[in-house]
């Protein structure tokens, strides 16, 4: 997925992208991974699946401490080093550009 597709979310969607990767360079990661996408949905203050994710007891500071736990502490990126999506992260946003092409939204 290449920038120009990201002119086709929302504005909260990339607010959600952004604050996924902050916790990516937060973390010292060289990737934006599903875990960092959760924590950026929760982060995000408006929207309805970080509103829903809360009202089902998650909280974005203990996910943010599960990850920290299970990806076994900082990363090795290097300050220089771009940070990428994922394969799955992508492959998640590409099947959301397609579902909401496929309901008319886009």
């Amino acid at each position: 997925m290449n920038s120009k597709n990201w002119e086709r979310f929302t504005q909260r969607a990339r607010r959600v992208l952004s604050l996924a990767q902050e916790e990516a360079e937060r973390l010292n990661h060289s990737y934006i991974g599903g875990e960092h996408v959760l924590i950026g949905l929760l982060r995000e203050e408006g929207g309805v699946a970080g509103r829903v994710l809360r009202e089902l007891g998650l909280d974005a500071d203990r996910v943010q401490k599960m990850v920290e736990r299970l990806s076994g502490g900082p990363g090795t990126r290097t300050p220089f080093t771009k940070i990428e999506l994922s394969p799955s992260t992508k492959r998640v946003l590409e099947l959301a550009v397609e579902e909401a092409r496929r309901m008319g939204q886009h």
